[in-house]
C-alpha cells in the first residue's frame, strides 16, 4: 500500500500514457481508486487476522471461510496480475519487479494456506473432542 501511495503519479502517467498510445480515455479517478483499493485491502486483512483467530481456536467455520477467501484470493491474484501486464512497458522497471515479486510471494502464500488447512493433520486438530470423561 506504502509503495502505490508514493508511485502514484508514476502509476497515473503508465495509464495516461497508455490511454494516448491506444486512443482511449484514461481514467481520471486515479486517486479515488485507490482509496478504495487501500480501504479494500484493509478490511481483507482485518478478516484474515479475524480468521486466523478463528484458526487458532480450531473452529471450522474459520477454516471453511479461509479456504473461501484464499480460493477467490488466488483467483483475484492471478487476473489482477493479468491486467497489470497492459501497462509493464509504461511502467519503471523497479515497480515492475516490485509487483512482480509481490504477486509471487501472495500467490505463494495463498497455496500453502489451502495446502496446510487440507492435510490430514489439520483435520485431525478441527476434529470435535469426543464427549467423555
Amino acid at each position: 500500500m506504502i509503495v502505490s501511495l508514493i508511485t502514484q503519479d508514476t502509476i497515473q502517467q503508465a495509464a495516461d500514457e497508455f490511454a494516448e498510445a491506444n486512443n482511449t480515455t484514461s481514467s481520471s479517478g486515479g486517486s479515488a481508486q485507490q482509496v478504495g483499493g487501500i480501504i479494500f485491502s484493509l478490511v481483507f486483512a482485518a478478516a484474515f487476522v479475524a480468521l486466523a483467530l478463528g484458526l487458532l481456536r480450531a473452529a471450522n467455520v474459520a477454516r471453511i471461510i479461509t479456504w473461501v477467501l484464499c480460493g477467490l484470493g488466488l483467483c483475484c491474484t492471478g487476473v489482477i496480475s493479468a491486467f497489470s501486464l497492459i501497462l509493464v512497458e509504461y511502467l519503471p522497471g523497479g515497480y515492475v519487479a516490485y509487483m512482480y515479486t509481490v504477486t509471487a510471494v501472495t500467490l505463494i502464500i495463498y497455496i500453502a494456506i489451502i495446502v496446510l488447512l487440507a492435510l490430514p493433520a489439520s483435520n485431525a486438530y478441527f476434529r470435535r473432542p469426543k464427549a467423555g470423561f
